[in-house]
């Protein structure tokens, strides 16, 4: 069929087969540039939960050493990760029982789910035994 036509017609025939050639090349380019953009994306939300991930570690350990205010402050920053909440209810039912704050610590204290089941589940269960 391309032996039929003219010098002309394989000349189109040849300009809209590298047109075609050069759109699809720059479709490839927009996809790659987008799966990058996706993968830096991963990456950041990945970086960001591995912090928190290390600042939780941190926090719990700061509350096994009876540090509430240090681990409270950490919690703040990570609130929506794992069990922070809980565990800053916890954080500040300490801190307010330090400072013989007893109805504020009653109300943190509250804030602990009944059926709470993490690594300061023991201790939390005491607080409600001595807390009225």
């Amino acid at each position: 069929m391309l032996l039929n036509l003219t010098k002309a017609g394989r000349q189109i025939l040849k300009t809209m087969s590298l047109l075609l050639l050069i759109i699809v090349m720059l479709a490839a380019l927009g996809l790659a540039h987008n799966v990058y953009k996706q993968v830096a994306a991963f990456k950041q939300v990945s970086t960001s939960i591995e912090q928190q991930r290390q600042k939780y570690f941190q926090a719990v350990d700061l509350l096994a050493h009876a540090k509430w205010s240090e681990a409270n402050q950490i919690l703040a920053e990570i609130k929506d990760y794992s069990d922070a909440k809980v565990l800053t209810a916890y954080a500040k039912t300490r801190i307010f029982l330090q400072q013989q704050n007893f109805s504020a610590a009653l109300q943190e204290l509250k804030q602990i789910p009944q059926n709470y089941q993490g690594q300061f589940q023991a201790q939390i269960a005491r607080l409600r035994r001595i807390l009225p």
